[in-house]
């Protein structure tokens, strides 16, 4: 169905409804309705839009990509995740809330977990996020030239809750920026910081721990 489009002034433009809609959904004279814009298009509705996705899947098809397809549907920002398995899967899917923020287990049994978004959707931003997260990496960074300089392992699982931390606020960040509108250079541009923050992480901490596994005696630390 295609409309033209009437001028209206110097820089509004007018299209009519359908007779057929309008009639339907019993709109009247002077009601207001709901726009909301998306990236091909304009949706028209007497309700707020919906986009919120839901998402079945079938664990034992999944096999050892279970795991990434879960994390696969958290980043691109699925509202209801529901997890059909066996008994055998449930600490297995159970372990994953923990990698999540604002996403968590609503629903489980031995043979169905349902995973629901919680968060508002305007709670944070992704500069805000983005922030927290090179924060989180300028601590690793400290905390593991500490543990190089005084030769302490102790410091070592400190180090390994900050990643886990680091991976956490990335996925969170590179969800938000698939959920909320954004920019075309934003939509682009976060998930590309947030892949780059996580493997960043992931590299440091496995430099601290080669090198703090190392006999003393073989290393030898410059300071800029």
């Amino acid at each position: 169905m295609r409309r033209s489009t009437i001028q209206l002034g110097t820089k509004t433009l007018l299209i009519s409804l359908p007779h057929q809609w309008v009639a339907k959904n019993g709109v009247k004279k002077g009601q207001e309705l709901e726009l909301t814009e998306e990236e091909r298009g304009l949706v028209i509705s007497t309700e707020p839009h919906s986009t919120k996705r839901i998402v079945t899947i079938n664990a034992h098809t999944c096999g050892k990509l279970l795991r990434r397809i879960i994390l696969g549907c958290y980043l691109e920002g699925v509202h209801e995740l529901r997890i059909n398995h066996e008994p055998e899967h449930l600490e297995a899917v159970s372990t994953l809330s923990k990698e999540f923020i604002g996403f968590d287990i609503i629903k489980q049994d031995s043979t169905t977990t349902i995973f629901q978004d919680y968060a508002h959707q305007n709670e944070d931003n992704a500069h805000v996020v983005i922030t927290r997260a090179f924060y989180i990496l300028k601590n690793m960074i400290v905390e593991g030239g500490e543990a190089l300089r005084q030769n302490n392992k102790v410091i070592i699982p400190t180090l390994t809750n900050l990643d886990i931390a680091l991976n956490k606020t990335a996925h969170y960040c590179y969800r938000y920026a698939r959920k909320n509108k954004l920019s075309n250079e934003e939509t682009l541009l976060y998930p590309f910081i947030c892949t780059a923050l996580e493997t960043s992480g992931d590299i440091y901490k496995k430099t601290i721990f080669f090198i703090t596994n190392k006999p003393k005696d073989k290393v030898n630390i410059i300071e800029a």
